[in-house]
């Protein structure tokens, strides 16, 4: 009877260390995003290859990252979506590295009951919690991403699971996808449109500058020659976003020949070569 019953109570206890595992791996891990050097969710759950299954990841943003990239030092939302008809559980992680496949900008929780940020090493990846992928059919993991303050390489990897909800690793199918999103857009083209024009070119006495601007900015106007020596100050002032046109006063004792009329829009320097007559 002794031993039936310490038999009974090892297994018992064999049972509940199983299944307490199990649960424990419910919660993300770090280092499974299919990012350059890591593996995907296949490492630990086997079903089928991956993105063979008849679901889904997508990537996305909010403000929608145009093609040329995303405008530095801006806040986004991610959301990283997985989906499969018939599923009512999933997971996923995902990192934002850049080409050196270092972390890039800075990402946060948004919902904290659904996910969570782990480190893998150096790099900092954002997972699901536990339970914190309950959905039907799909579920959208969203999380804060906050630029770099200058233009550069990124992209956003991410590796999900649809889990068939059978306790076990082996069924589920896992998917995965990245979104390029690196910037040659600085901070000048941000604020200031490609569309600068001066008219009419060559001037004598005056001349007509127009350009766009993509927000709120200060702005700076001078002339200056070709060697950078200053000539003249035309303006300095806050403008707001729009189309903008100043008909410029060429000081009488500027002497004939080449110039450049700068702008400084925030503290970045654009210029236009004028022929003065």
């Amino acid at each position: 009877m002794t031993k039936a019953l310490q038999i009974s109570i090892a297994g018992s206890i064999l049972v509940l260390s199983l299944t307490s595992a199990r649960v424990l791996q419910n919660n993300g891990i770090a280092g499974y995003t299919n990012s350059p050097g890591e593996q995907n969710c296949t490492a630990c759950h086997n079903g089928s290859p991956v993105n063979s299954g008849s679901g889904s990841l997508t990537i996305s943003t909010t403000p929608s990252i145009s093609p040329s990239g995303y405008v530095p030092g801006t806040t986004y939302t991610v959301d990283v979506r997985v989906s499969q008809t018939g599923i009512t559980l999933f997971g996923f992680g995902a990192e934002i590295l850049t080409s050196a496949n270092a972390n890039s900008g800075t990402i946060t929780v948004l919902n904290a009951t659904q996910t969570k940020i782990l480190n893998s090493g150096a790099r900092r990846n954002i997972v699901h919690q536990l339970n914190g992928g309950a959905g039907t059919d799909f579920k959208t993991f969203s999380f804060q991403w906050v630029a770099p303050a200058t233009a550069g390489s990124a992209t956003i990897y991410a590796s999900g699971l649809a889990a068939n909800g059978n306790n076990q690793n082996s069924g589920d199918n896992v998917y995965t996808a990245s979104l390029p999103i690196s910037s040659s857009v600085g901070i000048r083209e941000y604020n200031l449109s490609s569309t600068v024009s001066l008219y009419p070119n060559p001037a004598r006495e005056r001349v007509m500058l127009s350009y766009e601007l993509n927000n709120e900015a200060l702005v700076t106007c001078s002339l200056s020659g070709l060697n950078g020596q200053h000539v003249a100050d035309f303006y300095s002032e806050k403008q707001t976003a729009g189309n903008h046109e100043h008909n410029l006063l060429i000081p009488t004792s500027v002497q004939p020949g080449l110039y450049l009329v700068q702008l400084i829009v925030n503290g970045e320097a654009t210029s236009r070569r004028l022929i003065i007559n």
